[in-house]
């Protein structure tokens, strides 16, 4: 099996996943997807990091990011990104979140389609909207793509 999402709906999807009220197989199905879905998060993450510490703001530049050189966080706990590199982190930050990653993995034959006909059905049962209506339909068309081949 596999699917391609883009980085940006990986954090949304598992939400979207997570917050279904389901039982028995259905709700086995969902969580060996979260599983999936949530190994493709944490590889995100640590390139996400590794951006953080090329454009993250820290006292000594000429030394890696360590717990004697650590990177500057504002009064909120965020990364403070070097002003200079700004624009480019942004960029670099945009086009990792847009990326479209390949989720895949051995679970079962249907799996797919079943994970399909569980969200259709809560859609059918729920009214989605905002963040969730979103998510609905990039999962629906990456799996509903897999499932035809495309």
């Amino acid at each position: 099996m596999e699917f391609v999402l883009e980085n940006k709906y990986l954090a949304p999807a598992i939400n979207f996943l997570q917050g279904m009220k389901l039982k028995g197989t259905a709700s086995l199905a969902r969580s060996k997807m979260v599983k999936l879905i949530n190994a493709k998060y944490e590889e995100m993450l640590a390139d996400q990091n590794l951006l953080l510490n090329e454009y993250g703001a820290r006292s000594d530049y000429s030394k890696p990011v360590s717990d004697s050189n650590p990177l500057e966080q504002d009064e909120k706990g965020a990364i403070t990104i070097q002003r200079d590199k700004l624009s480019e982190f942004k960029t670099a930050h945009t086009a990792l979140l847009n990326q479209k990653t390949e989720i895949s993995g051995g679970t079962y034959v249907t799996h797919v389609s079943d994970v399909v006909e569980i969200i259709d059905n809560y859609a059918f049962d729920h009214e989605l909207e905002g963040n969730d209506a979103e998510v609905y339909l990039e999962l629906h068309e990456a799996l509903t793509n897999e499932t035809e081949g495309k």
